[in-house]
Order: C-alpha cells, then structure tokens, then sequence
C-alpha cells in the first residue's frame, strides 16, 4: 500500500508530489534549503548514495534532472569558484 501524503494548499486538501515538493523547496529561503539537506543527512542514515543510485536508475528521470543532480554535488563541493577554475562564465556550460 502506497503511502499517501497531504497538504492543505489554498484552503484545499492536496496530496504531496514531487512537482510540488519541488515547488516548496525552491520556494524556501537558502537558510531553510541548507536545514532541508541537513535533515535529509539525518534521515537516510547514511543511505543516500544507494538512493541517488536508485534514482540515477530511473527511466523517469530526464537529463534536466540530472543535470540539476551533477550541478548541486559539484556545487556543495567547491561552491562557486568551479565555474571559475574551469574558465567557464557559465556553470551550467559543461552539462
């Protein structure tokens, strides 16, 4: 049985999904995206690897989506200065 979670959104009861999960991530300020990844940490338990694996996996899975994964792991990384250490004035040249 799938498990099935809701939102009051507008006054109206609606399930969550990925299109408006995302919707409610971007719509957060950084300092509460940075609290989203740390509780994300929290809750895998160290699993996420065999997670994003499972997801790379997906047919579903477009290359925008992929491109957003490999553009946030280089981020968290090395921030801002990988688009300037590969001489790209674009960070999103090489994807």
């Amino acid at each position: 049985m799938d498990k099935i979670v809701e939102v009051i959104v507008d006054k109206v009861i609606t399930p969550v999904t990925p299109e408006l999960l995302a919707e409610l991530y971007w719509n957060m300020d950084s300092e509460d995206q940075a609290k989203f990844y740390n509780h994300l940490d929290i809750i895998a338990d160290y699993h996420y690897p065999f997670q994003l694996q499972a997801i790379t996996e997906e047919d579903g899975l477009t290359l925008g989506g992929r491109r957003v994964m490999a553009v946030i792991g280089e981020y968290s990384h090395w921030g801002i200065t990988c688009s300037i250490v590969k001489g790209s004035r674009n960070f999103l040249d090489k994807y």
